[in-house]
């Protein structure tokens, strides 16, 4: 398993949230 610190979570959680606001587009 790979384990993130916070700071990976920020980034991934940040890039899912630019996502699903292009998406809404």
């Amino acid at each position: 398993m790979v384990f993130l610190n916070s700071s990976d979570m920020n980034i991934i959680s940040n890039g899912l949230k630019g996502l699903l606001e292009f998406n809404n587009i």
